[in-house]
């Protein structure tokens, strides 16, 4: 672990003074379980988006057929689509 290079009652006299304090290493490092909560980005994330669409509206076709194509807007069964191959990909159930 290093040392501080400034103690803190020096950093506070130099930082009323108007010049800059120079922290340690180790204070201006997040703790462990804030940089643990970063966002993961999906793997769908990163699916071309080409690949992506033809993916998502044929899973919009099957859950359409599924139902006989009555009942629900094509819209409705492209977000459900959607959110289907989002998990899919996310889960790792399907590599690309």
């Amino acid at each position: 672990m290093t040392k501080a290079i400034v103690s803190a009652p020096k950093a506070r006299k130099a930082a009323e003074a108007g010049s800059v304090a120079v922290r340690s290493a180790s204070a201006s490092r997040k703790p462990v379980a804030e940089r643990a909560k970063k966002p993961r980005t999906s793997r769908a994330l990163s699916l071309p988006a080409d690949l992506h669409h033809r993916y998502v509206a044929e899973a919009a076709y099957f859950i359409a057929e599924q139902r006989g194509f009555q009942g629900r807007s094509p819209e409705e069964d492209w977000f459900e689509a959607e959110g289907q191959i989002k998990s899919l990909f996310a889960g790792g159930a399907v590599a690309h």
